[in-house]
């Protein structure tokens, strides 16, 4: 989504409410560029398709220690010893693993949002 004044410095993750209210006119104009800003500054190459977001490519640029990694340490974690396995509870690259699960990881990584110049010079 790209706001005429906030550019793509706007998220939604969710409205709610039971107030009767009109909605805005429908904004036909397309906001972006078409720079290509974006696109350059994705780490995980995830927007390369045009009009598109590869959000495997994504999450795996953004979540490094996300379901993938997950299950990489626990099908390593199924074949070691029990000596590798207590090292491997005891690395920091566990405790990273283990906070992500705890608190969440974000999905998205937002270099695409922060390099859009799209809504940066204020709208007169």
């Amino acid at each position: 989504m790209i706001h005429p004044e906030m550019g793509s410095r706007v998220n939604f993750a969710a409205v709610l409410t039971d107030l009767e209210l009109e909605p805005d006119t429908l904004l036909r104009e397309d906001l972006c560029t078409a720079c290509g800003i974006c696109v350059e500054g994705c780490p995980g190459r995830a927007l390369d398709e045009e009009g598109k977001t590869d959000v495997l490519k994504c999450m795996g640029a953004s979540q490094p220690y996300g379901l993938r990694t997950h299950i990489g340490f626990w099908v390593k974690f199924g074949q070691s010893t029990p000596e590798e396995r207590k090292k491997m509870l005891t690395d920091p690259e566990y405790q990273l693993l283990y906070q992500a699960d705890s608190y969440g990881s974000q999905y998205f990584c937002f270099q695409c949002i922060a390099s859009c110049p799209v809504g940066r010079r204020r709208q007169t």
